[in-house]
C-alpha cells in the first residue's frame, strides 16, 4: 500500500538522493520513491538495532538531560555520557549517586 504525499526536501538531499540512485543502476532518471523509502527503512533498522533496553526510569533520566534542547538533524546528541556527568556537575561516575537523578 502507498500513500501519495508532497514534501519538501533539501538540495543536498536530493542531490544524495540522485547520486544514490544513479548507483544503484535504476538509470539517469532518480526513483524518488524507491531511495527515500530504502533510506528511512536503513534508519529504522539503525534505531532498532542502536537503542539501548532501558526502563522508563532510565529513559527518562537521559531525556531529562536534554529537555528543552533543540537539535537539529546534524546535530543528534553523540555524547550522552559526558552530557549526563555535566548535567549533574560530575567529573566522573564515581562522582554520581542515585540522589542526583532522582525526580
Amino acid at each position: 500500500m502507498s500513500n501519495r504525499k508532497v514534501f519538501y526536501i533539501s538540495e543536498r538531499t536530493a542531490d544524495w538522493i540522485t547520486s544514490t540512485t544513479a548507483k544503484l543502476d535504476f538509470g539517469e532518471k532518480a526513483r524518488w520513491s524507491v531511495a527515500v523509502n530504502a533510506t528511512v527503512d536503513q534508519f529504522r533498522y539503525l534505531l532498532r538495532e542502536s537503542l539501548p533496553d532501558l526502563d522508563i526510569e532510565e529513559w527518562t533520566i537521559i531525556l531529562n538531560v536534554y529537555a528543552g534542547c533543540y537539535f537539529p538533524a546534524h546535530g543528534i546528541p553523540a555524547r550522552i555520557a559526558s552530557d549526563m556527568l555535566d548535567n549533574v556537575g560530575a567529573e566522573s561516575i564515581d562522582d554520581i549517586t542515585n540522589a542526583d537523578y532522582k525526580h
